[in-house]
């Protein structure tokens, strides 16, 4: 489950006729493997994803928290466009769970940089 406001306005085109889908479910529906939907931001599947400008998925909060990414649509969250992101960001070790897979937040004050999705889920499951 996710917020509204999280996700986006779902309304804010007008009232959906029928029933109504987030992105990934939507996908699901026309396309196979759907399950296995994986950010390009981080190294995290599922979740709450949307579809990116390019035609691949991130999850909103990744898109939140990287400075270079927007939203084209900004009000429905929609259309995630990662064109903006340094090339030398992609790849680039995560100092909290040492991987590459995704795009590193620099800290440089810290002289470090973490990928964001996977190092919330780390403290969120070290907490509980």
């Amino acid at each position: 489950m996710v917020h509204t406001s999280c996700y986006g306005n779902p309304l804010v085109h007008g009232v959906p006729k029928g029933d109504w889908f987030c992105n990934q479910c939507f996908a699901g529906s026309k396309v196979e493997g759907t399950d296995s939907l994986s950010c390009c931001l981080c190294p995290m599947k599922g979740g709450a994803l949307k579809t990116t400008v390019d035609g691949g998925w991130a999850h909103v909060v990744c898109a939140l928290f990287v400075p270079e990414v927007f939203f084209r649509d900004s009000e429905g969250r929609d259309m995630i466009d990662c064109s903006k992101v340094p090339k030398r960001r992609w790849g680039q070790g995560c100092y909290v769970c040492k991987g590459r897979n995704g795009c590193a937040i620099e800290l440089f004050r810290a002289q470090m940089s973490f990928i964001i999705s996977r190092d919330l889920w780390i403290q969120r499951v070290s907490e509980h």
